[in-house]
């Protein structure tokens, strides 16, 4: 070959290297080293930083490799299926895949529920996800939440730890839906000779007093999911640092304190709100009719109804 040819040949093999894309190799050594040191959280992120057009099957395969020890067995699954039915795919590749996803199959958890009574007008949901029940449900391992409403009122709920290769059943025993109409009861006039006497305002008081109690409780509450969310979240950084697949329960479960938190100062705010009101009332000999409920449904929960 000529001088010039040879120029043209390097020309011509560096174009192609440029329109083929950046070399990978280099971050795909990373993401392995990683991956092999234990930090799997950021083995994971370091193969996923790898643009999707210069994946290949490696790749692919470690980022599936990767999400199953985090305990994501279902979007493993979803990755393992893909690369299995690629027609891109060679036979090593598919046997591999096809292997890996016969043994993850075993270890996803299983979730299954029933009803046992009335169900008419009931939702049922696992997590955020409505399901037609009777269901089973392939999971992820760590906790969930099931809870079923019938209309705006929750008639059921329960927390679920499970753990990888099980299968939970969770019967709901869902009550007949017994509402009615509220008959408004009729007092017989007073007569004239008669007046009603103003109403003592020590009732109101002793309601408003029992409100302003509430009011405290449920502050105390909120202070104490505060700390909690605060304590996990900093337990899911300390275990996603050591690349621990516990970080993500721990991230749930700050979620949960946090939710827990904000409802219980909102209570706070209304109870409050209706201490005062009783106080006033009982100033201005106003009996207002009350009633006050307390019930505990997967946390603490206050309410007060009634008409004045």
């Amino acid at each position: 070959m000529t001088r010039w040819g040879m120029a043209a040949a390097i020309v011509l093999g560096t174009a192609v290297a440029s329109a083929a894309g950046p070399d990978i190799s280099k971050p795909y050594k990373a993401a392995v080293k990683l991956e092999v040191s234990g930090d799997i959280v950021g083995a994971l992120q370091a193969f996923e930083n790898i643009p999707v057009d210069r994946r290949d099957f490696n790749t692919r395969l470690h980022i599936a490799g990767c999400k199953k020890k985090l305990g994501r067995l279902l979007a493993a699954e979803a990755d393992y299926e893909a690369i299995r039915t690629d027609p891109k795919a060679d036979q090593p590749t598919i046997d591999t895949a096809g292997s890996d996803l016969e043994d993850l199959r075993t270890r996803i958890p299983v979730v299954k529920i029933r009803h046992a009574g009335a169900g008419a007008g009931v939702i049922t949901l696992l997590d955020d996800r409505e399901v037609s029940v009777p269901s089973t449900t392939k999971v992820d391992p760590g906790e969930h939440l099931v809870h079923a409403r019938r209309g705006a009122a929750t008639v059921f709920e329960r927390k679920l730890r499970v753990d990888e290769g099980s299968t939970i059943e969770v019967v709901i025993e869902v009550p007949g839906d017994t509402a009615k109409p509220a008959v408004p009861a009729v007092a017989p006039p007073a007569p004239a000779e008669q007046p009603a006497k103003p109403p003592a305002p020590s009732a109101s008081k002793t309601v408003a007093w029992v409100l302003a109690g509430a009011t405290v409780a449920l502050v105390g509450t909120g202070t104490y999911f505060a700390i909690k969310a605060s304590e996990f979240r900093d337990e899911r950084d300390d275990l996603a640092s050591r690349g621990d697949a516990g970080a993500f329960d721990a991230a749930d479960r700050a979620r949960s304190a946090q939710m827990w938190g904000r409802i219980s100062v909102l209570g706070a705010i209304g109870t409050a709100a209706g201490s005062g009101y009783f106080f006033w009332s009982s100033q201005n000999q106003q009996k207002p009719h009350v009633a006050v409920g307390v019930g505990a449904i997967g946390g603490f929960a206050f309410n007060v109804s009634g008409s004045w």
